[in-house]
């Protein structure tokens, strides 16, 4: 739980890189996840709920799921546009290629978009940089 508030911090003072962005987007996504799991085996030994309670949502309560972009962007303060496109970026591209551009030219959101329209082995022939620091 500390490691989430630890990134919506660095998520909420907007000067990531969009690389650094959409690492930290997939990583709170994951560590999300793994609570959510977590939560459902506990819920197994839980009793049943009273007959007649309402309720709906996750695990009966109504709100934003915390996994969703709707909820990253309520509590960093980004658009969920932002939100959208940091996900895809992770999605597509990958932790690998993501760590291989932080810090280099390619790490602008155009660049990351066009990288996500490329094979992701022409990446490490654009740049030295990113050569470098492949496997």
């Amino acid at each position: 739980m500390a490691q989430i508030a630890e990134i919506d911090e660095n998520l909420f003072r907007n000067n990531l890189t969009p690389s650094e962005e959409a690492l930290a987007v997939e990583s709170r996504a994951e560590l999300v996840k793994a609570l959510e799991l977590e939560a459902e085996v506990v819920a197994q030994f839980a009793p049943p709920p009273k007959k007649g309670a309402k309720g709906g949502g996750i695990g009966g309560v109504h709100g934003k799921a915390p996994a969703s972009n709707r909820d990253l962007s309520a509590k960093t303060g980004r658009s969920k546009d932002a939100i959208r496109r940091s996900r895809n970026r992770a999605k597509e591209l990958g932790t690998e290629t993501l760590e291989a551009v932080k810090g280099t030219s390619l790490d602008k959101g155009v660049e990351l978009d066009a990288l996500v329209k490329h094979p992701v082995p022409s990446l490490f022939a654009i740049t030295p940089q990113c050569s470098q620091q492949r496997p």
